[in-house]
């Protein structure tokens, strides 16, 4: 019985972990999700994508997306305007 919690528990671990393209960085990173807007918002606030990735987070989240799939697809676009500008 214990055992089966641990893997429910580690599961549950797991699958609140991403990989995103943080604009930050500009590099791909392994991070847990944010558990919020404010959370998520304030991850992407310290990039010179910040505008651009505020307002793809509140396309997905207003069609119904997660926090973490709406940080996903911001750093996704942040990835896409970051290659655009080295093929300049």
């Amino acid at each position: 019985m214990w055992l089966s919690n641990a893997i429910k528990i580690a599961a549950g671990v797991i699958a609140m972990q991403m990989r995103w393209y943080n604009p930050s960085l500009m590099d791909f990173e392994w991070r847990s999700a944010p558990d919020g807007d404010e959370k998520a918002l304030a991850i992407l606030k310290d990039s010179s994508r910040s505008q651009l990735c505020a307002e793809v987070y509140w396309e997905w989240r207003n069609l119904g997306a997660t926090v973490m799939v709406s940080l996903i697809r911001a750093g996704e676009a942040a990835k896409e305007a970051d290659d655009a500008k080295q093929d300049e």
